[in-house]
């Protein structure tokens, strides 16, 4: 009889040590829950404040790029359009949206520009006006000396936007043209020196 009675404490003894394992378990899986839980509204809240500053920048982002293009295109096309999911550009012509690829370098390049100048804007405006300077890489390539004109009239007029606008360039007409230059110069290997051009 002891040790049937041993046989049964010890099952018993595993009995509630798979009971306590099956409530730690339990337990584990409602704090797993509540988790994913408290993390599916933290991504519906993430998500909501998404839309809110996509609907509020979105549109008003479009609207600079397109203004920018227009003024720079002379009004050539009817309008440009920026999604403000992808901020893919979209130039439309003749009442059709196109993709930019259907265009030359030069009004790609001038989109592209103008949705450059945009986003500059916009993270101005939104900081309360701290940013002062633009950054244009090599912008002036492949354009006619006629856009390369107006872009540098388009520059010019972004001074009362922003404090300093740096273009990087190895065009010489261009650099010529622009008020002051810093001008870097290769001596052989990694050494180079700079000049400030005025």
């Amino acid at each position: 009889a002891s040790m049937e009675a041993t046989a049964a404490a010890t099952k018993a003894k595993a009995a509630e040590e798979k009971l306590a394992e099956g409530e730690a378990a339990h337990a584990k899986l409602a704090d797993t829950a509540e988790d994913a839980c408290h993390l599916s509204r933290f991504a519906d809240l993430m998500n909501a404040f998404r839309n809110a500053v996509v609907g509020a920048v979105g549109p008003r982002l479009s609207a600079q790029a397109a203004e920018l293009f227009a003024e720079l295109t002379d009004r050539e096309y009817d309008r440009l359009d920026v999604d403000p999911e992808t901020y893919e550009i979209q130039i439309v012509d003749a009442g059709t949206a196109y993709g930019v690829k259907r265009f030359s370098g030069s009004e790609t390049d001038l989109a592209n520009l103008s949705l450059r100048v945009a986003i500059s804007e916009q993270v101005r405006f939104q900081s309360g006006g701290a940013v002062g300077l633009l950054v244009l890489d090599e912008v002036f390539g492949p354009l006619d000396p006629d856009r390369k004109e107006r872009m540098l009239l388009a520059l010019e007029r972004l001074k009362g936007r922003l404090r300093q606008v740096l273009v990087v360039t190895h065009d010489t007409e261009i650099k010529e043209q622009l008020p002051s230059a810093i001008e870097v110069v290769k001596l052989g290997g990694r050494r180079a020196t700079a000049h400030v051009l005025v």
